[in-house]
């Protein structure tokens, strides 16, 4: 009979993770069906979509209040479901706040559990590692750290690398822009949601009109995510006159042609980290999860990269420093000065070690079946 497995992701890059995760089980236990929460990826994946991704992605408390009954609807839409169907195992692609507290009823039901990809608790909320060494058989994490973090702690983890590792691959590493032999190319990455987009991308433009005045040979490059619309990135850029190129989907090719970016934190530092382009890391968040992420959270850095390098190897600028002069002055400062540039290739080039080698989401399939079985 057909294992069934329920997978849940709250996010764009848990759906990326989950997706993949989703295709090396299948190599291995071909005939397995999948169902839950996800978006593009995992329904191409051949996940039987119940909930759709979109309407969960949030950032910060005030987002969370905003969609609680979205959040509710769609834990009773998976609550009924579990009761309709026999799960053979459940996978919880990070999104804690859902997925810790549908951890207690799976685990009710005697359903195993895996937690792929790891909530922050190394930086904030220590306390839901309770929950996670109460609820949870196996925590599959990307980072060595994490892995050392949670042994310390009884709980069972095990480390198997980024799968951005094996995702992130140019195809070309062209671009669609036109460039010069003198000419440098800058990619702004405004982020994968709406709000980032609202936050920050003018911000971005600003930034970009001042590098275009500094060095008119300076070209740009928008990487526009696919399920975001065409108008929601024009109706900023066509303010701003500058020599840019809205991309649609070539995340990669765009970075790896890049001799800068300037990013939204997150996983696209990972990116970026992958492909060796050097980055200035940026965002701004509303005042009051401003003020929680102060009071929370024991980090000195935000961006990924810095995080994993356990010091400060790419710049950044939130809040009141994410500013269009300082962002253009440090974009200014990288791109003509050659050795701060080689310097910064050469730790990405070490942070990118610490990722792992290939094989991330056929080493967590391995897991996942061995707990099947």
């Amino acid at each position: 009979m057909p294992k069934k497995i329920l997978i849940i992701a709250g996010e764009s890059s848990g759906d990326l993770y989950g997706a993949h995760l989703v295709y090396a089980v299948k190599r291995l236990l071909p005939d397995a069906e999948f169902l839950g929460i996800g978006g593009s990826h995992m329904k191409t994946a051949g996940v039987n979509i119940l909930f759709p991704i979109d309407k969960l992605s949030i950032i910060g408390v005030a987002e969370i209040l905003s969609k609680i009954r979205v959040i509710r609807s769609a834990f009773s839409s998976i609550q009924k479901k579990i009761d309709e169907e026999k799960i053979d195992l459940a996978i919880l692609v990070n999104y804690p706040g859902f997925n810790l507290k549908l951890s207690g009823m799976l685990k009710k039901k005697k359903i195993p559990i895996v937690f792929y990809s790891s909530p922050q608790v190394w930086a904030w909320g220590a306390w839901r590692v309770n929950i996670i060494k109460k609820f949870i058989d196996k925590m599959i994490v990307f980072f060595k750290f994490e892995e050392e973090f949670y042994r310390e702690r009884g709980v069972k983890a095990e480390f198997i690398g980024h799968p951005l590792v094996d995702i992130v691959k140019p195809k070309d590493e062209k671009s669609d822009i036109n460039r010069t032999p003198s000419s440098k190319i800058v990619a702004i990455v405004p982020g994968s949601r709406r709000s980032e987009i609202k936050n920050m991308f003018d911000t971005m433009l600003k930034a970009a009109k001042i590098i275009s005045r500094q060095d008119k040979d300076t070209r740009f490059i928008v990487t526009k995510h696919p399920e975001l619309p065409f108008d929601l990135y024009l109706r900023y850029m066509d303010k701003y006159r500058l020599p840019i190129t809205l991309v649609d989907g070539k995340m990669h090719d765009c970075l790896a042609s890049s001799d800068l970016a300037i990013v939204v934190s997150g996983s696209i530092t990972l990116e970026a980290t992958i492909l060796g382009t050097p980055m200035i890391i940026t965002n701004k968040i509303s005042f009051f999860n401003s003020f929680l992420y102060l009071l929370l959270v024991r980090l000195k850095n935000v961006g990924l990269v810095n995080i994993v390098a356990k010091r400060r190897v790419m710049p950044e600028l939130l809040q009141y420093s994410a500013t269009p002069k300082r962002i253009a002055r440090e974009a200014i400062s990288i791109l003509t000065d050659h050795e701060k540039c080689k310097k910064m290739k050469v730790d990405l080039a070490s942070v990118n070690k610490l990722l792992g080698t290939h094989g991330a989401s056929g080493r967590a399939a391995d897991i996942v079946c061995g707990l099947l079985k």
